[in-house]
């Protein structure tokens, strides 16, 4: 994470830290990517990312949702 911290740095670093725990047992190389791609926006911040993001989430229609 970048140096400078905020006010919600403690809560995204928390956040990172669980993502990089479900990219490690994604169900697939597509949801693999999504949670990547997620944790790198937290990480950089950039909107770009979060685009890329969005898009990979999107287009990702074989991964499932268990509650």
């Amino acid at each position: 994470m970048e140096s400078r911290r905020t006010f919600y740095t403690q809560a995204i670093e928390k956040i990172v830290y669980w993502l990089k725990k479900a990219e490690s047992v994604a169900e697939n190389d597509a949801q693999k990517a999504v949670i990547s791609k997620l944790i790198r926006f937290y990480e950089t911040g950039n909107l770009k990312d979060f685009d890329e993001y969005a898009i990979l989430w999107v287009k990702d229609l074989d991964s499932g949702l268990t509650l």
